[in-house]
C-alpha cells in the first residue's frame, strides 16, 4: 500500500485510518507529519518536529498547551489555555 507522492512510494500509509483523498485530503510535510486536515484543523511545529500550535479551519489558535520530556516526547497536553483548571493528558 502507500501512495507515490513526489515519485517515492510511502508504505506508512497503510497504517492511516484516512488516506489523503477526497473527502479528507490532509497534507503532511516532507517529515511525514500531518500540517493540514482541509476544513478542521492545522498544526505548526517547533524545529525540532514537536507539536507547538494547532490552528481550527477559521484560523483561531486552538488553546492548548503541549509539554515535553527532554527527549522531545510528548508528555502533556492541557486542553486550553489554564494549566490549573483546564482538563489535562498526561501520557505514561
Amino acid at each position: 500500500m502507500g501512495d507515490t507522492r513526489n515519485g517515492t512510494r510511502r508504505t506508512c500509509d497503510a497504517s492511516r485510518k484516512h488516506l489523503p483523498a477526497d473527502p479528507n485530503p490532509m497534507t503532511y510535510d516532507a517529515t511525514d507529519k500531518l500540517v493540514l486536515w482541509p476544513g478542521m484543523v492545522s498544526f505548526k511545529y517547533y524545529p525540532t518536529g514537536s507539536l507547538h500550535e494547532q490552528w481550527n479551519a477559521a484560523g483561531t489558535v486552538l488553546g492548548k498547551i503541549h509539554s515535553y520530556t527532554g527527549a522531545e516526547l510528548l508528555w502533556k497536553v492541557v486542553h486550553g489555555d489554564d494549566p490549573e483548571t483546564d482538563p489535562t493528558s498526561t501520557m505514561t
